[in-house]
């Protein structure tokens, strides 16, 4: 007899595996009465991630649209699968190394090495340097038990997608494609190896590219400093007793300025040295505070150069640790001068003054080893006592402050007492760069990396990777239209970066690159065009899946690729485009795509897939890249449309974040309400466009509503 009261978790779990019997998601399993089909892509999710509110979301929208076109006839494919997620999942091993969680894969070899660190700290970095292997191997036996976690909270979710058709990112299929496309940009002439001004993560040791899903931006207060530079005439030998201030919250990168410009349109620069620089251009030149080093003097009145409306119109330019500065260098080539020998270029523009490690190098004299924020305290205190640092006028004593001033600096009151007389904004605030995965600061840094070349002509067409991007979200639908505009404007040629393919991790694809080093002991990549033009280039460098059986000492490149090399294939090494397209000529396969008759494989039957469900988080990273490199190989879109989820909030319109303890656990929610009753309380709330508050008691209303619906239809 059935119970009066519908009770979800009798009845859920007997149904869902009725539904993993009947194998519902596989369209072999369908009875399709329409010849049209249908697929969706459902977003990898990151290995080592629990499922939230957001996941919960769109795999509710997914499952839902999958089932309405099966019920109207249609061959409907969902594709599941998940993420390597190279940078946090290396994050994640690295962290279980370092509170001795893993301590039990520590053998008495590893313990007996000369190098054995006495900080776990540097105990990852010391397991991937000599014991790369036994590193790999434990994170592999986490991927096992992470996988199969993911899967069982998909079918708590009651979603139905085709399992059989599962795909990580790392499987065989997965890889083939990913060395087929690096193959296939480096004919194309897209892939290059460059030492450039590139995102560095101090915490994770790796490069990151430029959008916003790798690097973010941070509210910080830092002091801003002014600093005042001599002012010195080519050939006498004192200063001419101008001095020239600029304004930084980086003192401790000075060490690394090659020269100043000055925006002779500021309103704060004196009138008199204005005329004075103006005069003297060509002969002028500022000390280096605490150096002997003199640097030049560029003028200009571009606004875009030098802001005459912020600070004292002049800029310090540091082009090993600004990209504005990297490209004011570039521009006007400026030499700093030995004022003592006359010598002009007596350092490289482009050393460092901060290492990889976040420390300074010993181009930063006695701060050598120094983190960033402790060579930065110390440096203002050695400019403050240099009489670099300006006192403001009509200075007044404010206690207060110097008690502030005295705990930044580790000074006693007394020492500090009267330091607010300083022209230094103790209490500057503004935007920091960061690593979203580590929350650790970004140092722009000169590295030699792997990019892909967004701006030369492919063989699609003629035309640039740039291009193709435009092409395809043009031809895309989005829900909300304003994300049309955002790509557009992302992959504008003006405005889009070279894409940093390669990573500093152990965790992820390898590059198919191999260097003999018998003959190419500098590891030179060769580009295609480099190696066309080189006789021998075959047995100095090579680009294959597997070691070259030819003689000669090869070795694989070291560094990996970027995590969304391979996710921003997803459409095609999920439906085997490898396969599919073998033998078949490259221009032929826009056409076959369109051949309605061609339904022979998954590719030919499901590309380009429809819905695309994804969160904003990933537009520019995922989506936008996916619609580039999917017209690029096929000719056509990747998805006909991109529906992007709302963001999910609290109850008072928060982000729900770990750090706040504001989140829904969706697997939570199910266990007190049902599975049914967070499907229709979540896509009951959406309206495009717009976030959705559900959260704290306003969440367990709507849940309540909904599974009391669910009761009601019971009875």
């Amino acid at each position: 007899m059935l119970s009066k009261n519908y009770n979800p978790k009798e009845y859920e779990d007997k149904i869902y595996k009725k539904w993993s019997e009947k194998g519902v998601g596989k369209p072999e399993n369908q009875t399709d009465t329409v010849s049209k089909s249908h697929c969706i892509l459902m977003p990898p999710p990151n290995l080592t991630g629990n499922l939230h509110a957001g996941h919960a979301y769109g795999h509710y929208l997914m499952d839902t649209l999958s089932r309405v076109y099966r019920q109207r006839g249609q061959s409907t494919l969902w594709v599941p699968g998940v993420d390597h997620a190279g940078i946090q999942l290396e994050g994640v091993i690295d962290k279980m190394f370092k509170t001795g969680e893993a301590d039990h894969v520590l053998t008495e070899q590893m313990k007996n090495h000369n190098e054995f660190p006495a900080d776990k700290e540097d105990l990852p970095k010391f397991l991937k340097k000599h014991f790369r292997q036994d590193w790999l191997e434990f994170a592999w036996s986490k991927v096992d038990e992470w996988r199969d976690f993911q899967k069982n909270q998909a079918k708590i979710l009651g979603d139905t997608p085709d399992y059989s058709r599962n795909l990580f990112t790392l499987d065989e299929r997965a890889v083939e494609m990913v060395n087929f496309a690096f193959q296939k940009y480096w004919e194309d002439d897209l892939i290059y190896k460059k030492s450039y001004l590139i995102n560095w993560s101090v915490g994770l040791q790796t490069a990151l590219s430029d959008v916003q899903e790798d690097i973010g931006r941070e509210k910080r207060k830092d002091p801003f400093v002014t600093i005042e530079y001599d002012v010195w005439i080519k050939g006498i030998a004192k200063p001419s007793g101008y001095k020239l201030a600029v304004q930084t919250v980086r003192p401790e990168t000075i060490f690394a300025d090659h020269f100043l410009m000055v925006n002779l349109e500021s309103q704060n620069l004196d009138s008199e040295l204005k005329e004075f620089l103006q005069e003297n251009v060509d002969k002028v030149f500022v000390q280096l505070p605490l150096t002997n080093v003199y640097l030049p003097i560029q003028l200009t009145t571009d606004s875009s150069e030098v802001d005459p409306e912020f600070g004292t119109g002049a800029l310090k330019v540091t082009p090993a640790h600004d990209p504005h500065d990297y490209d004011l260098f570039n521009k006007y080539k400026l030499k700093s001068f030995d004022m003592g020998s006359g010598q002009m270029e007596i350092r490289n523009p482009l050393e460092p003054v901060i290492g990889r490690d976040g420390k300074l190098t010993d181009l930063g004299g006695k701060f050598v080893g120094k983190t960033v924020e402790v060579a930065r305290r110390e440096m203002i205190l050695e400019l403050i006592k240099s009489g670099n640092v300006p006192i403001k006028e009509n200075a007044e004593p404010n206690e207060k402050l110097d008690k502030q001033i005295a705990a930044y600096l580790k000074l006693s009151t007394e020492e500090a007492a009267g330091y607010s007389k300083y022209n230094i904004d103790w209490n500057y605030e503004h935007n920091v760069t960061i690593c979203e995965r580590s929350k650790t600061v970004v140092e722009p840094l000169i590295s030699e990396e792997f990019f892909l070349n967004y701006h030369k002509p492919t063989s699609r067409d003629n035309k640039t990777l740039s291009e193709l991007g435009e092409i395809g979200i043009t031809e895309t639908k989005y829900f909300s239209e304003n994300f049309k505009k955002m790509g557009l404007n992302f992959v504008h040629k003006d405005n889009l970066n070279d894409w940093v393919i390669s990573r500093d991790l152990v965790w992820g694809h390898k590059m198919p690159v191999w260097y003999n080093l018998d003959n190419n002991p500098t590891r030179k990549f060769y580009t295609k065009s480099d190696y066309d033009s080189t006789p021998d280039a075959n047995n100095r460098f090579r680009i294959s899946n597997n070691k070259p059986k030819e003689e000669g000492n090869w070795v694989q490149e070291t560094k990996i690729l970027d995590t969304w090399f391979s996710s921003c294939l997803w459409p095609l090494s999920t439906l085997n485009y490898l396969d599919s397209t073998k033998n078949i000529d490259w221009d032929e396969i826009p056409k076959l795509i369109d051949d309605e008759n061609k339904n022979d494989s998954d590719f030919w039957k499901y590309y380009s897939t429809d819905e695309m469900i994804t969160a904003r988080e990933i537009f520019y990273a995922w989506i936008v890249r996916m619609t580039i490199l999917g017209k690029y190989f096929t000719g056509k879109i990747p998805f006909k449309t991109v529906l992007i989820t709302p963001t999910v909030q609290d109850e008072k319109g928060r982000k729900m974040s770990k750090s706040l303890k504001n989140g829904i656990d969706p697997i939570e929610a199910i266990d007190n309400f049902s599975s049914d009753s967070l499907r229709l309380a979540m896509l009951g709330s959406m309206i495009p466009n717009r976030n959705v508050k559900m959260g704290g008691s306003l969440a367990d209303r709507l849940l309540e509503k909904q599974r009391n619906f669910g009761n009601k239809l019971w009875n």
